[in-house]
Formats: C-alpha cells, sequence, structure tokens
C-alpha cells in the first residue's frame, strides 16, 4: 500500500504548482472539516509558547499553521522532480559570502536550523550553491518507503545524507575533508540521565548537544540558517555566526544560542514551525 502511495506522490510531483496548491486546499478544508490531524497536539503546543496570547490569536496561528503545513508537504512532493533552476529560482541566499569567507580558515562549518519554512528546499539549496559538498545529517524515518523516497529528494542536488546516529562518526572520520554539515536541532533527543536541558520559550526542553560537541572537538565554526518566506514558494537564507572560534566558547552556549536564535525566529512567524511536533512532551 506504500508503495502505491509513493508511485501516486511522484505522479503529483509533475503537476504545476496552480494545480498541486488546489490540492492542499481541498485538503486542508478536508483535514478541518473531517481529519483534523494532530489539532490537539498543535493547539497544546501554541498554548504552551504563547501564554499570554488570547485563545482567539492561538487558534488564528492553528489556522495559518496548517496552511503552512499543507503548503510545504505539497512543495516538498514538488521536489522530487524540479530541476536546479527551479531552487535556484524559488531560494536565494542573502549573504553566500559568510560561509565562504569561513572555509578560507577552517576545513569545515555547521548549519544550524530548525523546522522552519521550507528546510529541505533549504538543503537543497545550499548543496547548489557550493563548491564543498553538503553533509545533511537525518533522522531516519519509521516508514521504509518513505524514508526512501525523503532520500531520493534530498539527495538529487548532491547532498550526502547522513543517520543521526552515524553523524558524529562520520563526521570525525572525514574531518580533514572540507564540507558544509547541515543539522535540523530543534527535535527532541533520548531522554536519559546525561541529557541536557535549556530553555525554550521558558520552559526546559531536552536538547541534541551533537553539533556543539562536533564543532568544540574539531573546532568548526556554527552557523545558524535563517530561512524567511519571501512570498508565494519563495524564500531567502541569512547565515547568523553563533560561533567562529568554537573551541573558546563556555560549555553550552553554542546550543543555547542556537535556541535563542529559534525561539526569535519562530516569535516573528510563528505559523511557519512544525506545531504538530510534541516539543514539550518532556519533563526534567
Amino acid at each position: 500500500m506504500q508503495k502505491i502511495f509513493v508511485i501516486i506522490i511522484y505522479i503529483f510531483s509533475y503537476m504545476p504548482f496552480v494545480i498541486l496548491r488546489l490540492i492542499s486546499l481541498k485538503i486542508r478544508i478536508f483535514n478541518k472539516l473531517f481529519f483534523r490531524y494532530r489539532y490537539q497536539v498543535v493547539l497544546t503546543n501554541l498554548r504552551l509558547a504563547f501564554p499570554d496570547k488570547k485563545e482567539v490569536e492561538i487558534r488564528k496561528i492553528r489556522r495559518q499553521f496548517y496552511r503552512y503545513f499543507f503548503n510545504l508537504i505539497i512543495q516538498i512532493i514538488k521536489s522530487l522532480t524540479v530541476k536546479k533552476s527551479f531552487i535556484d529560482k524559488r531560494v536565494e541566499i542573502l549573504n553566500p559570502e559568510v560561509i565562504d569567507n569561513l572555509l578560507l580558515n577552517y576545513p569545515s562549518v555547521i548549519l544550524l536550523s530548525g523546522h522552519y519554512n521550507n528546510w529541505e528546499w533549504m538543503g537543497a539549496k545550499i548543496s547548489l550553491s557550493y563548491n564543498q559538498p553538503f553533509v545533511a545529517v537525518y533522522k531516519k524515518l519509521s516508514s521504509p518507503s518513505f524514508n526512501k523516497l525523503i532520500s531520493q529528494a534530498r539527495g538529487r542536488f548532491g547532498s550526502t545524507l547522513i543517520n543521526m546516529d552515524e553523524s558524529i562518526r562520520y563526521i570525525i572520520k572525514h574531518k580533514d575533508k572540507s564540507k558544509i554539515i547541515g543539522m535540523i536541532a530543534d527535535q527532541n533527543p533520548i531522554v536519559n540521565e546525561s541529557t541536557s536541558w535549556l530553555p525554550f520559550f521558558e520552559k526546559e526542553v531536552p536538547v541534541f548537544i551533537g553539533a556543539e560537541q562536533i564543532a568544540k572537538k574539531l573546532g568548526y565554526p556554527v552557523l545558524f540558517c535563517n530561512m524567511k518566506k519571501t512570498g508565494n514558494n519563495n524564500y531567502s537564507i541569512t547565515f547568523e555566526i553563533i560561533s567562529e572560534d568554537s573551541n573558546n566558547m563556555k560549555e553550552g552556549e553554542i546550543t543555547k544560542t542556537y535556541f535563542n536564535l529559534l525561539e526569535e525566529q519562530i516569535k516573528n512567524e510563528p505559523s511557519q514551525w512544525l506545531w504538530s511536533h510534541r516539543r514539550w512532551k518532556h519533563r526534567k
């Protein structure tokens, strides 16, 4: 059944954006009337993140989120078959020289982002924009068919995909090869006695510190990818330096700065983050 669904997705990917947007609208209406995918999870997350907002504001953000969410799905489906020129037209890097300048002095850089706007197109754009290989660290999906589908989409423009569980070992092994390492670091890590916790929207959450560990061990600079929506299916990326001399950063400072920047990004445009993810399900 999953394989049939994958074939249908590929067929959809060849359709014009106008048709896909209409399909997205119909799915959103159907979801609102019948399915209500993670409606309560999204509502709970928004209430936790914005306790001072009135209920009418919370529900407005939720409506905007589902508009964004189903359009994101359409964009990701479209990326299965588009050409390089499509990504170049849709996504613009405003300060590409930041990475170029850092790579003159350091073998590699680490880029951190969140599940914000279209992180899939972000990875595709970075892969196409630099001579150095782009290594995308990802979390394997539970469904083999969909994991293969997403992996194919991510690797179409030259990205090297590394499972999160193997990422530290891989990066250290290839430490002398120049590369751009991309990580989406707002996911829940495994929670145990050694887990690190940081405030996120004024609530303690478990955080993934692998990026900071790699940066400090190998002396790699760390940047934040600030992706903004600039129009219908169009985005811009601005790189912000979190740390250049990572070895001299205090313990936890890189990760803390990343979460501060991510929180600020989300507050500026709340509907563009993946609220269907249960980010506050753990308690310290």
